[in-house]
């Protein structure tokens, strides 16, 4: 089971880098320059902005830009390798047919914002709430779930819902 997960990683991490980098890391980069929260700040920990949290604009902008590029880059060996995921998942276990949270969970959190790709591009979420709730938003995105009543991001339910269709329709119709 390891073995298959490092797998799988590795062939993203081998075959998905540009797509990353294009789709994840630059354009979160550029906004998080954009809001003065440079590289050095983080790895330093300085204290401000880094406690500067992400709007809802900031959120889809983020959001569009990734669900965009996912569906113009992502390189053709991953559809292939989501799509016999998806089915094998679909044959060995009882899930619905439309339910895609084991692609959410190979291409978002393996991939886009697992801890070591995050590492290695200098982005990291334990110095930064920006990037932190970013990280939270898109985990709730993929599952379409609510935060709890007084979680300061639960003010993005409509913006967690309408961003889980678009990637809903991206997995529809780039990788099923």
């Amino acid at each position: 089971e390891d073995l298959c997960d490092d797998v799988i990683k590795y062939m993203f991490f081998i075959f998905g880098n540009s797509m990353l980098i294009d789709s994840f890391v630059k354009p979160l980069k550029t906004m998080l320059n954009k809001i003065g929260i440079t590289d050095e700040m983080i790895e330093r920990k300085e204290e401000l902005p880094m406690k500067r949290d992400i709007t809802k604009d900031e959120f889809n902008t983020l959001m569009g830009t990734i669900i965009d590029t996912l569906s113009k880059k992502i390189p053709e060996v991953l559809k292939i390798l989501l799509k016999l995921l998806y089915e094998s998942v679909n044959k060995h276990f009882t899930i619905d047919k439309d339910n895609y949270g084991p692609l959410y969970t190979s291409l978002i959190f393996n991939f886009l914002i697992s801890p070591r790709i995050q590492m290695l591009y200098s982005i990291n979420p334990l110095n930064c709430i920006f990037v932190r709730s970013l990280n939270r938003l898109l985990r709730n995105t993929c599952f379409n779930f609510k935060f709890a009543d007084g979680d300061p991001l639960a003010v993005f339910y409509d913006n967690i819902e309408k961003n889980h269709k678009k990637l809903k329709q991206l997995i529809k119709d780039k990788i099923i």
